[in-house]
């Protein structure tokens, strides 16, 4: 295979394979419905943005959300806890989006000390 196709046939030039990942957090539950779905869209906006100037960006609320839809009594932090923390191990960065709820988000929490522990760098996000 060339250098400059990604396979057999294709004109297409091969991903940067070395570009950052970060793993954005923020916090989604809530007992209210109203207010998880704001949150969504508040991180979809973020992931958009950023996705517009060319960063890669992995955010377990947006890449989960509609999964979450079809299982019943998955839109807490314990129930997607493992997968989270594992795709945060592989990404290079954890971005956190400071809304309304991230201080005292049990996800977000266990996220920022996964990522001090393993020294992913951490970067804040206000709006």
């Amino acid at each position: 295979m060339s250098e400059d196709k990604i396979g057999p046939g294709e004109d297409v030039p091969p991903p940067n394979l070395d570009k950052t990942i970060m793993y954005l957090a923020s916090p989604y539950s809530d007992p209210l419905d109203t207010v998880m779905l704001r949150r969504y869209k508040d991180v979809l906006a973020k992931v958009v943005e950023m996705v517009k100037l060319g960063s890669l960006v992995y955010s377990p609320i947006v890449h989960s959300y509609h999964v979450a839809q079809e299982i019943p009594d998955s839109d807490s932090f314990s129930y997607w806890q493992e997968f989270d923390l594992i795709m945060l191990k592989r990404c290079d960065m954890l971005g956190i989006l400071c809304i309304e709820g991230w201080k005292d988000s049990i996800g977000v929490k266990t996220e920022i000390e996964f990522a001090e522990y393993h020294k992913i760098p951490i970067i804040y996000f206000y709006r």
